[in-house]
């Protein structure tokens, strides 16, 4: 029987289960294993785990929830409403 090719992923990666769930951080690779690390938002701690290549795949960078929630946008209007600040007190110093 033929040897499957093992992909190899490099330390510190973030990669995924192929079935969903949380970024797991690379920690090493014995085999056909790969050692990695993710936070349990269950247990509230971090947790290590050996899984199979097989089962595993690059994640996607950028994925994150924040993003798709629109949390970005509570940022930006804190920071225009700072601008206005800003321009309130030039035009008090003006006058």
């Amino acid at each position: 029987m033929p040897k499957m090719k093992i992909d190899m992923f490099e330390v510190g990666a973030i990669v995924a289960l192929k079935s969903g769930g949380p970024g797991l951080t690379v920690l090493g690779q014995a085999g056909d294993h790969v050692h990695c690390v993710f936070f349990s938002d269950e247990l509230g701690e971090f947790k290590e785990t050996m899984l199979p290549v097989v089962a595993l795949m690059p994640a996607e960078i950028g994925d994150d929830e924040d993003h798709e929630n629109g949390d970005d946008e509570d940022s930006e209007e804190e920071e225009s409403e700072d601008d206005d600040s800003e321009e309130e007190e030039d035009g008090k110093k003006a006058a």
